[in-house]
């Protein structure tokens, strides 16, 4: 599966001149935790999460406290270009969604721009590459049996899917057999694929 195909779509955006407040409130409405910045001209310029907002944005309330704690007098950052993370990690729109998934995990991101050359097409979260993981085995079963169909009309498969491993059983062989292997390994939901007799042939 591609990072295309998983990402989201229409991107969420702020301006690095947008204030904090703003931003705060873009991301509490559409309920994500990052979001790209664009300069003026459109470019991405860097990432703003939920974590960049709050550092020192929220003030002591001395109820809470026997003394009194002098304040910092600097006054805090009041534009997303202030507390963003510049040039962020981004990941290409024809990218394996496996490579993307190992990134979010090995820097600990919870989501990623995705780009097409230079240009801002998507972004991808953890929850999105979770919402792939999230179909059914007769949804995948389904899903296997239909792209085949596509690939190769006149043949028939037989297809079982448990715990998203795909057997595949049919009446070709060989090079064929590895073609229908990928097929099918590009369906959402897929693990891996195995041939009837046990063979692992796409993972």
């Amino acid at each position: 599966m591609l990072v295309r195909e998983a990402m989201r779509v229409p991107v969420v955006t702020v301006a690095e001149d947008d204030d904090v407040p703003h931003t705060a409130r873009v991301l509490l409405h559409h309920r994500i935790s990052s979001v790209p910045v664009l300069d003026r001209d459109g470019a991405l310029v860097g990432v703003v999460s939920e974590s960049d907002l709050l550092r020192d944005r929220v003030g002591r309330d001395p109820r809470a406290h026997f003394l009194p704690r002098d304040e910092d007098g600097a006054a805090p950052p009041r534009t997303v270009a202030a507390v963003m993370t510049a040039k962020p990690l981004t990941v290409d729109v024809g990218a394996d969604l496996a490579d993307a998934t190992r990134l979010l995990l090995a820097r600990r991101i919870k989501a990623l721009p995705v780009m097409d050359g230079h240009r801002l097409v998507g972004v991808l979260a953890r929850r999105d590459v979770l919402a792939t993981l999230a179909h059914s085995d007769e949804d995948v079963r389904a899903a296997v049996l239909a792209r085949l169909r596509e690939q190769d009309p006149s043949q028939s498969w037989a297809v079982t899917v448990t715990d998203g491993v795909v057997v595949l059983d049919g009446p070709l062989h060989g090079a064929a057999q590895r073609l229908a292997a990928v097929v099918a390994r590009t369906v959402a939901g897929v693990v891996r694929v195995r041939t009837v007799d046990g063979e692992v042939v796409a993972r």
